[in-house]
């Protein structure tokens, strides 16, 4: 460190944030991807932006192409994170093929949070079961502003019935970062599992899934 800056640090100036070794390690590792396509200075450049903007590796391939581009990413570099992007889908996807049982599985959980953690809007998600908890299908029946997506039972229901699901699992992503249930999230779901029980179908669980991690409503006794 220079002398100047050990000076102003003598005199009480504010210290720099704080430099994590996940930031380091991300902006290594998106640095190294870009530089070969474009070259190490313009992969500098653009990994600095975007990890700058979004924050993490995970958020950047979350973000879509458009905003990406908007950010200082040329087609080179859209190219090379969609297909990271795709390949990473690919991976955690291939793991929930053998229908695993959603009791004993983090594999499921690991894809939902690897395609939701990190959107800008709420999206809803419902993991439809059979009677021994395996994975029947994960289908997407809401996306809704930054704040809210809304699913009537009804609609659940219906596809339940369609493919035969004798219980579900409700997801939705939280924008904010925090998955915390809010009072909101607790009265729909109680609204959901009401509904379902009329037609013998068992709401086993509403996930919360947030950057830092994810809340489970069975885990926390909330069904």
């Amino acid at each position: 460190m220079h002398a100047e800056a050990l000076s102003q640090g003598a005199r009480g100036t504010a210290p720099a944030r704080a430099v994590r070794l996940d930031d380091v390690r991300d902006e290594q590792l998106l640095t190294g991807l870009l530089s070969m396509l474009v070259g190490a200075p313009r992969a500098r450049s653009v990994a600095g932006g975007l990890l700058g903007e979004r924050g993490s590796i995970a958020a950047v391939l979350a973000t879509s192409d458009e905003r990406l581009a908007q950010l200082g990413a040329d087609p080179q570099c859209l190219g090379a994170l969609r297909l990271v992007r795709e390949i990473t889908r690919s991976v955690l996807s291939r793991r929930t093929v053998e229908r695993p049982t959603i009791t004993d599985s983090s594999a499921i959980v690991d894809l939902l949070h690897a395609e939701m953690a990190h959107l800008p809007f709420e999206q809803f998600r419902v993991l439809f079961l059979d009677a021994r908890h395996r994975l029947l299908r994960i289908e997407t029946l809401a996306r809704g502003s930054v704040r809210s997506a809304s699913v009537h039972p009804s609609e659940v229901a219906r596809r339940a019935l369609e493919l035969g699901a004798s219980a579900v699992v409700l997801v939705h992503n939280h924008p904010s970062g925090d998955p915390e249930p809010s009072r909101q999230d607790q009265i729909v779901t109680q609204r959901m599992a009401a509904a379902l029980a009329t037609l013998d179908i068992d709401l086993y669980d509403h996930l919360v899934i947030a950057p830092g991690g994810h809340v489970s409503f069975r885990a926390r006794g909330l069904l």
